[in-house]
């Protein structure tokens, strides 16, 4: 009987500890979204900052679109002060502009 109780109890912490590294996993790759989503908002901005004639390439590690205002990474999105055009950025290199204070983005 005492060989059953701490079986169940054995059983018990590790469906709990399953459980928690399934959470653990879900926050940092949200995480690592959120951190990739502000990181490329960022980007925009500064950019856009830099005035009419700026160009770079840049590399993207993941998938993003772009509509108005706000960078959408998956589920996860957030927001820049910037006019961009609207666009669905592959994973790779990416070709930025800003022409007449529109950053203009498109995979090179």
């Amino acid at each position: 009987m005492a060989v059953a109780v701490v079986l169940l109890i054995f059983i018990v912490m590790m469906a709990v500890s399953a459980q928690r590294d399934a959470e653990a996993s879900f926050l940092e790759e949200r995480l690592e979204k959120k951190r990739f989503c502000q990181e490329t908002a960022f980007f925009i901005a500064t950019l856009y900052s830099q005035g009419s004639g700026t160009e770079i390439e840049i590399t993207l590690g993941k998938d993003v679109n772009i509509v108005g205002n706000r960078v959408q990474v998956n589920d996860v999105s957030c927001t820049f002060l910037a006019d961009a055009n609207a666009v669905q950025l592959q994973a790779g290199q990416v070709r930025a502009r800003n022409i007449a204070d529109v950053v203009v983005l498109e995979n090179a």
